[in-house]
C-alpha cells in the first residue's frame, strides 16, 4: 500500500497523545514512587518526534493538497479530530517544562490559540447546522474536554486565570454532553459501528482529564478530584466489560483510543494516591499505570506490523 497525504488525517495525533500522556503518567510515578525516570523522559522525546513530524506533515498537506483537508473538515466523524493535535500540543507542552519555559510556553500559546478556535468553529456547526443523531459519539468529547488540557502547563506558566475559565467550559461541556453521548449509544439506532466501538474509550478520558486539570488548578487533589477519578474508573471498568465486543473489527488506527484514556486514568489515580496514600489507592495507580503501558505498548508494535493501520 502506498502512503499518500490523504491518509495523514488528524486522528494520527493519537498516536501523539497516547505516546506523551503514557510518559507524563510515568513521569508522575517517578516523583512518587521513585521510579526511574528515564522511561518517562524518553516516551516524551518520541512523542515529541512524533508531533513533529506530523505537523510537518500537515503543512505539506495544506500547502499542496489542501483538498483533503478541506473534505476532512468537512466530514462530521472527522472534524473532531482536529483537536487531537491541540491537545498533543497542550500535553507537549507539560513535557517541555522541565527543559525550556520559552519553548513550553509558546507551544502551549498557539495550541491553545488552536483549540479555542477549533471548538468554536465546531460549536458553531452544532447550533447552526442540521445534526443527525447518527453524528453524536464519544468523539465529540475531545474538542470539549480539550479545554481542560490548557491547565496540565498553563497553571505553572503563569496563566491560572485563563485556564479556570477554559476548565470551567470543558466541565459544562461535558456534564451536557455527556448523557446526549449515553442516550446515543443505548437507545438510538443504528447502534455504533464495530470500527468505531474502540472510540467509546474517550468516555474515560474525559473525566480523568479534567481530575487533572482540577488538581493543577487547584495545587491539591480535593474531592472534586476524587469524584472525577473515580468516574474515570467507573467508565474503564465498563468499557472494558465490553470485551471482545470492542474489537471485533479488524486492527486499525482506531485503536490509538484505547491509549490515551488509559494513561489519563493512571496519570489522575497518582494524584488520588498522592492525596491519601492507602493501599487501595496505591494498587488502583499502580495497576492502571502498568496496564496503560501495556496498551500503549501492544498498539504500537501492532502499528508498526499493520500496513492496514495506515488505510482509513
Amino acid at each position: 500500500m502506498r502512503l499518500s497525504v490523504q491518509h495523514i488525517s488528524y486522528d494520527l495525533f493519537s498516536v501523539v497523545m497516547g505516546i506523551t500522556g503514557l510518559g507524563l503518567a510515568w513521569r508522575s510515578a517517578a516523583s512518587e514512587f521513585g521510579v526511574p525516570a528515564q522511561a518517562g523522559e524518553s516516551l516524551l522525546c518520541l512523542g515529541l518526534g512524533i508531533f513533529i513530524v506530523l505537523i510537518l506533515l500537515q503543512v505539506v498537506r495544506l500547502t499542496y493538497a489542501v483538498k483533503y483537508v478541506i473534505q476532512e473538515w468537512q466530514n462530521p466523524s472527522r472534524r473532531n479530530f482536529f483537536c487531537a493535535a491541540t491537545i498533543s500540543g497542550a500535553l507537549l507542552s507539560q513535557a517541555l517544562l522541565p527543559y525550556s519555559h520559552i519553548a513550553a510556553a509558546c507551544l502551549w500559546t498557539v495550541a491553545v490559540c488552536a483549540q479555542v478556535v477549533f471548538l468554536g468553529f465546531m460549536l458553531r456547526h452544532w447550533f447552526l447546522e442540521e445534526v443527525s443523531h447518527n453524528e453524536l459519539s464519544p468523539a465529540w468529547l475531545i474538542p470539549m474536554v480539550g479545554n481542560a488540557s490548557p491547565s496540565f502547563a498553563g497553571v505553572t506558566l503563569g496563566y491560572a486565570p485563563f485556564c479556570k475559565i477554559l476548565l470551567t467550559s470543558a466541565v459544562l461541556c461535558w456534564a451536557v454532553f455527556l448523557p446526549l453521548i449515553l442516550y446515543r449509544i443505548i437507545f438510538v439506532s443504528p447502534k455504533i459501528s464495530a470500527p468505531a466501538m474502540p472510540g467509546l474509550a474517550i468516555l474515560v478520558s474525559a473525566p480523568a482529564v479534567i481530575a487533572i486539570a482540577v488538581y493543577n488548578v487547584a495545587g491539591e487533589a480535593n474531592g472534586w478530584v476524587d469524584c472525577l477519578a473515580w468516574t474515570s474508573l467507573f467508565f474503564a471498568v465498563v468499557v472494558f466489560s465490553l470485551g471482545k465486543r470492542l474489537v471485533t473489527s479488524t486492527f486499525s488506527r482506531q485503536w490509538w483510543a484505547f491509549t490515551f484514556p488509559s494513561t489519563a486514568l493512571a496519570s489522575s489515580l497518582i494524584r488520588v494516591y498522592h492525596a491519601d496514600a492507602n493501599d487501595l489507592n496505591l494498587a488502583l495507580a499502580l495497576t492502571s499505570l502498568g496496564v496503560s503501558t501495556l496498551i500503549v505498548i501492544y498498539v504500537g508494535c501492532r502499528s508498526m506490523k499493520s500496513r492496514r493501520y495506515w488505510a482509513r
